[in-house]
Formats: structure tokens, C-alpha cells, sequence
């Protein structure tokens, strides 16, 4: 974290704050920092390029309007919940009068619950971003531990985004990870009238306690998962909800249902959203379409006529070749080939390479699926398609 809460607070005091980030181009260079420091001490001047950085990073996350006025930094930015997932959680607490945002972070997710409930408290253990939440959202928010004096009591619903433990520099996503732990976690659960837990998409749903687990998809990229508990809790156990521009998208059901193989490939191929994959709903989706299953493990549904869902992108089937680069290319290049999209699983190619060398001359653009259909010891194949129009979400 950068700065001491007072330099935050000196930003926040001092009119020429807005005037200096407009002058600062996207890469700060040494004659800017070194303007930035004949008004402000260095600690302070390295928050407003960190501000600078957050509101850029925040226009990914938040309509225009917030994001030049957020109070963060740029980690706080990558680690909050989107407006888009925010208002989407929340809706789940209308109805609830007091709302207490445990490891608030920035307050991400305290601007979308000050929408819905009348009394929202922020608490993080960083004197900072607490002061940055309430700032934000508009609401109280103290420094404290989860289980300490900033707890306002268990009359409170609660909502919780334990940060991810780092291991030899990498984060980890297993439940035992998590920061508070699962004993805190699990406390909070079973003695609220209702939590939602945002935890890392790749969670395993068998490691955490009892309740209805959501996979939220953004554009077609799995962005958290949530556990919810008490009064929170749909009737079901899983969901998968893929959130659009205009229309949110919902599929449940409790993961037992079997993904029928179809018998052959179809002339239309499917890639399923990852949140319908995590929440193990393939089997329901292909049912509720009367499309098969083609290959379980790299989530592909195919069928004879084309079906229409928002959780799939259509693929037309051209040709299914034993994989050879030579031979790929050969049928690509008479077809008049230019950009080639490779889909792939299990890392039986290198995606990235494979792409440029398929790429040709031409102005046409086909998906390349390479995949082991059958087993690890099965041969490889590819599977030469073309995204239509109407099939692109991206």
C-alpha cells in the first residue's frame, strides 16, 4: 500500500490535486514526478501518480463518471468487485437494513450495497482503503480486524472478500488460503442471518461451508465466485450467471445432472461459458437446449441445427482433420485464410505459436479447436470452424 493515510488525506485537502493529475500523462515520466515533488513531499506525490493509476485502471471497472473520482489504488482497483458484480450481489441484500462489508478493500462493493440498504459499514484493516471505502461509497468504514471492535454485531448480514494468501509469489485459490481463514469464515456463516462470501472463481466448491455457490462471468471471463449462506441462499445449490451489458443471464440447478455425449460431431459447435463449466450445469444446459455433449472436458456442446443462448458462442463446423500444422495450413490457405482464432485445452499445443504460423494472407477468419478428444493417449485433432456474425459476443 502506498502513502500513510495523512498523505491520502493532504491529496484530499488540497485544490491543485485535480489540475495535477490532468497534466500527467499516461507514463509519468522523471520531469513529472520531479513537478509532482516541488509541491508535495515525495510520499505524497507517489499517491497521486498511484491515483492516477487506480482512475485509469478504474475506467475498466466503473462507468467513466465513477472512475475519475474514485479514491484508490491501483491494487485496490484489480481487487474490487466491478460495478456490473456489485449491483449484482447486492440486489440479493434488498430488504436488508444493515449491511456490514467485511475486508471492504476500496468499497467496491459498499458503493452498490449504499444502493439498497440504509445502514452499510465498511471495515478493513488497512487505515487507507477503509478511509478510501468510505470516501467511495459514501458510508461508515473503520479500520479493524474482521473479529474485532469493527465488528457492529450479528444482527448484520454480512458480505466478506477474504484477500488470497501469496505463496512463493504466486496467489493461491484453495479455501484453506484465504485470509481470514476458514475458521473465521465459517464462524461468520453459522452465526449471521445471512453472508455472502466473494471468493477466487478456481475455489473448490467441496472445500467451503454449506450454501448456494454463484460463478459470475463478465464478458465471458470468470471474475469471482460467491458463496451464499442463511437468509442470502437461493433454493439451489449452484448457479452460474453470466452478466451482460443489458440482460444477466441465470442458470441453476444442483450439478447432478449427467452431460449427454452426443454420437457424432454436429454441424454447429459450442463454447459453453466458464461460470456454466465451474457451477457443473453443463449437463443441464445441454439438456434444456436437446443439444449433446461433444467433448466434457473442454466444455463443447454440439448439434445438427443451430440453438440460440447467450451462454454459448455458435461455431459453424467446416472440416475435422488429424493435427498436422502442415496439413491445417494447407486447407486454411485455400480458403483464402487471414486470422486465425486456436482454441485448446490441456496444453497438447502451444496456442500461441500454433496461431501465427497458421495465420495467412488472406481476409478470411476461421477458430481452429485442437484438442485430445478422446483421453490423454487419444490422437489429436483439429476442428476448423467459423465464428458468424451472430455468434460473436466478443
Amino acid at each position: 500500500m502506498i502513502g500513510l493515510l495523512e498523505d491520502w488525506q493532504t491529496l484530499e485537502e488540497d485544490g491543485a490535486l485535480g489540475d495535477a493529475l490532468a497534466a500527467l500523462p499516461e507514463e509519468p515520466g522523471p520531469s513529472d514526478v520531479e513537478a509532482l515533488r516541488r509541491r508535495w513531499s515525495a510520499e505524497v506525490a507517489a499517491c497521486v501518480l498511484e491515483l492516477a493509476k487506480a482512475r485509469r485502471r478504474a475506467t475498466e471497472k466503473w462507468p467513466a463518471k465513477i472512475a475519475r473520482g474514485i479514491w484508490a489504488d491501483a491494487a485496490g482497483v484489480e481487487m474490487a468487485s466491478s460495478l456490473q458484480a456489485a449491483q449484482h450481489k447486492a440486489r440479493r441484500f434488498e430488504g436488508h437494513e444493515d449491511v456490514v462489508d467485511l475486508c471492504c478493500g476500496i468499497g467496491g462493493d459498499a458503493i452498490a450495497l449504499s444502493e439498497v440498504a440504509s445502514t452499510v459499514i465498511g471495515v478493513d484493516e488497512s487505515p487507507v482503503r477503509a478511509w478510501m471505502a468510505a470516501k467511495n461509497a459514501g458510508c461508515l468504514a473503520m479500520c479493524a480486524e474482521v473479529e474485532g471492535t469493527g465488528d457492529p454485531g450479528e444482527s448484520f448480514v454480512a458480505h466478506i472478500d477474504p484477500a488470497r494468501r501469496d505463496v512463493d509469489g504466486r496467489r493461491h485459490v484453495r479455501y484453506e488460503d484465504i485470509r481470514p481463514g476458514p475458521a473465521v469464515i465459517e464462524k461468520l456463516v453459522g452465526s449471521r442471518p445471512g453472508v455472502a462470501v466473494k471468493l477466487p472463481p478456481g475455489i473448490d466448491p467441496n472445500e467451503v461451508p454449506a450454501g448456494e455457490m454463484e460463478w459470475l462471468s463478465e464478458g465471458g471471463r470468470l471474475t469471482q465466485a460467491v458463496l451464499w449462506s442463511g437468509s442470502l441462499a437461493g433454493d439451489v445449490t449452484r448457479r452460474a450467471t453470466l452478466l451482460g451489458d443489458d440482460v444477466t443471464t441465470t442458470l441453476t440447478g444442483d450439478g447432478s445432472t449427467a452431460l449427454a455425449r452426443a454420437d457424432r460431431l454436429g454441424s454447429w459447435l459450442y463454447a459453453v461459458d466458464s461460470s456454466v463449466e465451474r457451477a457443473v450445469l453443463l449437463g443441464d444446459l445441454a439438456e434444456s437446449l436437446s443439444v449433446g455433449g461433444f467433448d466434457r472436458g473442454a466444455g463443447l456442446l454440439t448439434s445438427d441445427e443451430r440453438v440460440e443462448h447467450p451462454m454459448l458462442t455458435a461455431f459453424e463446423v467446416m472440416e475435422r482433420i488429424p493435427w498436422s500444422r502442415k496439413r491445417v495450413k494447407a486447407w486454411l490457405d485455400e480458403r483464402g485464410c487471414g486470422i486465425v482464432e486456436i482454441k485448446s485445452r490441456g496444453r497438447v499445443i502451444e496456442a500461441d505459436e500454433e496461431q501465427r504460423a497458421l495465420r495467412g494472407a488472406g481476409g478470411k477468419r476461421f477458430t481452429v479447436f485442437v484438442q485430445r478428444l478422446e483421453g490423454r493417449e487419444s490422437p489429436i485433432e483439429a476442428i476448423v470452424c467459423r465464428r458468424t456474425a451472430a455468434a460473436v459476443r466478443d
